[in-house]
């Protein structure tokens, strides 16, 4: 089951990047929601306006391959996995993401996976950064290679897949970033 608290309105923003999740790369991956707290909201994904929304409202689209969501006035923004059931490739459970903007990344992550019998098959990170960033990421000291890492588009942003062991680990970059 999902346990999560939805963040207040102060923590909505106008700048979202959507990481490529691993194995999901097709156009209909993964569900993106956008949820306006403002009337007339433009909703943009990837420079195309999707959306025009009333406060509550909410837009849901489908994407795998990352992206950005800009807003004319602040918005949560969602990412719900689908699972094992809808790819062929992929072995997991559906999972469910709030995506921070821009403005509340941070520099240095600490994050843990399930370990012995409890450890799974596979784990990653998926990141978001600009693409100036990538050369500086550090995952537990070491440089991680620009191979794990693609450019969106002709955005300044990047998102990068990482393999990473069961356990515990720390990824830090010289700039800000966002790691799910």
């Amino acid at each position: 089951h999902t346990l999560t608290a939805l963040p207040s309105t102060d923590h909505y923003t106008t700048t979202a990047v959507v990481p490529t999740t691993v194995g999901t790369e097709t156009p209909s991956s993964n569900i993106v929601r956008v949820l306006a707290a403002t009337n007339g909201t433009v909703v943009q994904y990837n420079g195309a306006t999707i959306a025009t929304l009333n406060a509550g409202q909410y837009f849901d689209f489908r994407s795998g391959a990352g992206g950005i969501v800009t807003a004319s006035n602040p918005v949560l923004v969602n990412e719900y996995l689908t699972s094992q059931s809808e790819h062929s490739n992929i072995v997991g459970d559906p999972a469910q993401s709030y995506i921070p903007g821009v403005n509340q990344w941070l520099g240095d992550y600490i994050f843990s996976t399930p370990v012995g019998s409890q450890a799974y098959v596979t784990n990653f990170l998926d990141l978001a950064l600009l693409t100036t960033d990538v050369g500086s990421l550090m995952l537990n000291g070491s440089s991680v290679s620009a191979s794990d890492c693609t450019v969106l588009g002709s955005s300044l942003y990047s998102t990068c897949n990482i393999a990473i062991a069961a356990g515990a680990g720390e990824v830090k970059d010289g700039g800000t970033f966002l790691a799910l």
